[in-house]
């Protein structure tokens, strides 16, 4: 997790407990929810599960920061 902050490797750390499955479901959801707090990105559950080819934890991590919301 170089060059990562402190906030970006607890996001890292969430994603990669998410994926593990070793937690009931709504310990999945309540993860879930403390990642959406610090990633905004509303693509983010897309980014976890259905972006091809599979992501790194890391790597969903870099690409949600990388979302900026637009005003319409």
């Amino acid at each position: 997790m170089s060059q990562l902050s402190d906030e970006d490797q607890i996001a890292v750390r969430l994603v990669a407990e998410i994926w593990s499955g070793a937690f009931s479901e709504l310990e999945s959801d309540e993860k879930l929810v403390e990642l959406r707090k610090n990633l905004i990105d509303p693509g983010l559950v897309d980014l976890m599960f259905h972006e091809k080819p599979v992501l790194s934890d890391e790597d969903v991590v870099r690409r949600a920061r990388e979302y900026r919301p637009f005003a319409l």
